[in-house]
């Protein structure tokens, strides 16, 4: 008998965990979300191609990984790919958010202002947690959807433009 209150306990505090981490991430997805909005302002990209997009952030999900254990193999390389590796999940952290920034601007103009991007993008992140929670096609879409933010990730890397961001005021000059 206590066995089973020891279970039933031990399962209740495994499910209050998986829910907080739940509302963490939310948070910190909302967060990445008014920052990535002012470093995204004004980047709308009229014809672009989301099948190039979802192929190519494949293409750096599943090479960076093999290129990191190539570096690791070498013994001067360890030290560059645990740097290397630390970036890598920070890229994946923020595909999410990066992606709900992207499809929040293509709803509205560059004159609505960056707040209301801001709120959609926040509403989609909320939205693309709870696709996740759909047992089969969830995982699937927000696969496809982290794959689009990182390839808009790489592509706001590629940039050759300094962006300069003033986070309090909101203003972007480049």
């Amino acid at each position: 008998l206590p066995t089973a209150e020891i279970e039933t306990f031990g399962n209740a505090f495994v499910k209050t965990i998986q829910r907080a981490m739940n509302i963490a991430e939310i948070a910190t997805g909302i967060l990445f979300v008014i920052l990535l909005a002012f470093v995204f302002k004004n980047k709308k990209e009229e014809n672009e191609n989301y099948i190039k997009g979802i192929i190519s952030g494949f293409g750096y999900m599943v090479l960076v990984p093999i290129a990191l254990v190539f570096l690791m193999v070498t013994i001067i390389g360890i030290p560059l790919a645990f740097i290397l590796l630390m970036l890598y999940i920070v890229v994946l952290a923020l595909a999410m958010p990066t992606a709900a920034v992207t499809l929040a601007q293509k709803a509205f103009d560059e004159d609505k202002g960056v707040f209301k991007v801001i709120l959609v993008a926040a509403l989609l992140i909320v939205l693309f947690k709870g696709i996740a929670l759909v047992p089969a096609v969830g995982g699937i879409l927000t696969f496809f959807i982290r794959l689009y933010g990182i390839y808009k990730l790489t592509t706001l890397f590629k940039t050759n433009k300094k962006v300069e961001t003033t986070v309090i005021t909101g203003v972007v000059s480049e």
